[in-house]
């Protein structure tokens, strides 16, 4: 049976932290954290949304109500983008913040895209997403927080269709020397497999 603790295990796990390191992140002892995936307690209400937060996930699924954090419906995406615009704006020098409101943008385009949505709204919202994406990229010391941005603002630039803009980023600024095209970005994520699909498919119709 799943517990709050089992989720938080489940999920320090799949980051590849230890308890100690997931203890300096939310400012409790490890000795801590190590209760809470035993079931011997829980953490206190003023850390859920720094857990909830720190693992991307909604509350819901910290408290077991949703099965899979994936898939998200538009309602949902709206609500992610929402409390993650509320967060940059109490936080607006915290770079991880800039970070989720990006991402929060730039699925909420690609939603409003699969939607029938305004043009005009869609433009805003990925052409904020870029400048969080870079504001990242240009400020943050975090080398993980930065790599996550060139992704985000590679998939950005193609999903505007920007292809020589996402090709020069993939090639320059992500890490990886093998990795030079924003073809080989977009196969590392779902979204950037689900963007392929979706501009292959935009591409075959237009043919």
């Amino acid at each position: 049976m799943k517990t709050i603790g089992s989720v938080i295990r489940e999920l320090r796990k799949e980051k590849g932290i230890s308890q100690e390191e997931l203890s300096v992140i939310l400012g409790v002892t490890a000795q801590a954290v190590s209760k809470w995936e035993n079931d011997n307690g829980l953490p206190d209400i003023s850390l859920l949304v720094p857990i909830a937060d720190y693992f991307d996930i909604s509350l819901d699924y910290l408290f077991l109500r949703s099965d899979d954090s994936q898939g998200l419906e538009y309602d949902e995406i709206k609500d992610r983008y929402t409390k993650a615009r509320e967060l940059f704006l109490l936080y607006p020098n915290n770079y991880r913040y800039h970070l989720k409101l990006a991402d929060a943008e730039y699925q909420l385009a690609f939603s409003e895209l699969l939607n029938d949505g305004s043009p005009d709204r869609i433009d805003e919202l990925t052409q904020d997403a870029l400048l969080h994406y870079e504001a990242v990229i240009d400020n943050s010391t975090d080398g993980e927080l930065i790599e996550i941005a060139v992704v985000g603002k590679i998939l950005t630039l193609r999903f505007l269709e920007r292809t020589d803009e996402a090709d020069w980023s993939a090639e320059f600024e992500y890490p990886d020397p093998k990795i030079i095209t924003a073809d080989q970005i977009m196969m590392l994520t779902s979204q950037g497999r689900a963007l392929k699909e979706y501009l292959e498919k935009e591409n075959c119709s237009n043919l």
